[in-house]
């Protein structure tokens, strides 16, 4: 008689953050989804908490609705159940809702069958890529022919890792808004595309959503910032990667860019998660402000970086200074407005000038 045994990671645990560093059997943490992993091979006995977690890991990767294993003994299983409880950013990072496992005892051995259900932006990135979505439930439809409509108005003239990226953030921050009322559906892609209400999580997987589409290498973070549970992104720049925090730069009228593409020292400043679960963020070539050209090294370069921008009509300007900036040297300001307000954060080895002419 097969049995079933069920592990489900509801949606209000998206926020949960990542705070084991291991378990005995996973030496090294966890695998990355970065790995290729090889398939399960039929008769070949799993016989640690790890080698079944690779399992797992193949079959989100290949988006398998059930992957086949043997296992030594169920308390593989159960080892592998207590990991993810401490580690629920591991199935968020893999876009799984629950994984299920029925299982008979043969030969003693435990002959068992994984089962996960994944996340509504994963079976409609499957369903976009295979042109097929005839298994979409209605709400997962509705998502799938929204996404569809937006990556033609908005995204098919993109062409690198950087303009995918910008071109979802932008469309995300100028078409979302934070619910702070909390309704299921803010939780999801769902929110995020027919509601245009989200809370973190809900950003984090339409990024995460289109960057798949889109064919950029992505993932979602959970830790904690602010003091509360988090979500959002990490991408991949020629093997570099940066974070991505579009629920951050999203929550006034005016819209910052000041976690767009940036390392672990920065977003460390403000944002805690478990490094040994996901890569490490080191540079800052394909940082938004230095890759666009939005940072100076001298006051004059300020001076002459603000009057351009005033000249296309910009009366926010967000800038890097990677020199030793004090208030001074906004001096010139009074040549364009009477008042002016301005704040400043620690960026890197600079500080990121914000400004708005009143």
């Amino acid at each position: 008689m097969r049995k079933l045994l069920s592990f489900f990671l509801a949606a209000s645990l998206i926020f949960l953050s990542t705070a084991c560093d291991g378990l005995p059997g996973f030496p090294g943490g966890v695998p990355k989804t970065t790995e290729t992993l090889a398939e399960p091979m039929q008769g070949e006995i799993v016989r640690s908490a790890r080698e079944l977690d690779q399992c797992v890991a193949y079959a989100c990767e290949n988006m398998l609705s059930a992957v086949k294993v043997r296992l030594s003994d169920i308390s593989v299983w159960d080892e592998l159940m207590d990991f993810y409880e401490k580690e629920q950013g591991i199935l968020v990072l893999r876009g799984i809702t629950s994984l299920s496992m029925s299982y008979r005892t043969y030969a003693g051995y435990i002959d068992a069958e994984l089962i996960p259900e994944y996340e509504m932006y994963v079976k409609v990135v499957a369903a976009y890529k295979s042109g097929d979505s005839s298994s979409l439930s209605p709400e997962e439809s509705r998502v799938y022919e929204r996404a569809r409509e937006i990556v033609g108005e908005h995204f098919s003239g993109t062409g690198t890792v950087f303009e995918k990226a910008f071109a979802v953030h932008e469309y995300l921050a100028d078409n979302v808004e934070y619910d702070y009322s909390v309704r299921d559906d803010s939780f999801n892609v769902y929110g995020a595309l027919i509601d245009g209400a989200a809370v973190c999580s809900g950003y984090a997987q339409a990024f995460k959503m289109f960057m798949d589409i889109l064919n950029a290498e992505c993932m979602i973070v959970t830790g904690e910032a602010g003091g509360e549970k988090h979500a959002w992104n990490l991408v991949n720049y020629s093997g570099e990667w940066y974070h991505v925090d579009v629920t951050w730069n999203d929550q006034s009228e005016i819209k910052t860019r000041r976690y767009l593409n940036v390392n672990d020292g920065i977003m460390g400043r403000d944002h805690f998660w478990n490094g040994a679960n996901y890569p490490a963020a080191r540079g800052m070539k394909y940082n938004y402000y230095r890759y666009a050209g939005k940072d100076v090294s001298t006051v004059f370069a300020l001076e002459e970086f603000f009057s351009s921008a005033y000249s296309n009509g910009e009366r926010y300007v967000e800038v890097v200074c990677s020199y030793g900036f004090n208030a001074d040297d906004l001096s010139f300001l009074s040549k364009y407005a009477g008042t002016f307000s301005f704040a400043t954060a620690e960026y890197g080895d600079g500080t990121l000038l914000m400004v708005i002419l009143s």
